[in-house]
């Protein structure tokens, strides 16, 4: 799941876009409704708010697995 992209190269971090709370939840709800999947990776959460959505939380905790990495770091 997207939750975010970023304008980077190998030394900085440009620009970010947030994907919009409610484009999140419809993901979510679509997953739910389909084929539940064993796992959801997301990259960097890039805002407090989608941070502390706990929407993603409540359906989805024990699933989330965290990737991504900072400019420079892969």
């Amino acid at each position: 799941m997207i939750t975010a992209l970023t304008a980077q190269n190998s030394h900085e971090v440009r620009g970010v876009a947030m994907t919009p709370i409610p484009h999140l939840r419809a993901t979510i709800e679509a997953l739910r409704d389909d084929l539940p999947p064993r796992a959801i990776k997301i990259g960097m959460l890039g805002s407090a708010e989608v941070r502390g959505d706990h929407q993603l939380a409540d359906h989805w905790g024990d699933k989330l697995l965290r990737g991504g990495a900072a400019a420079g770091g892969g």
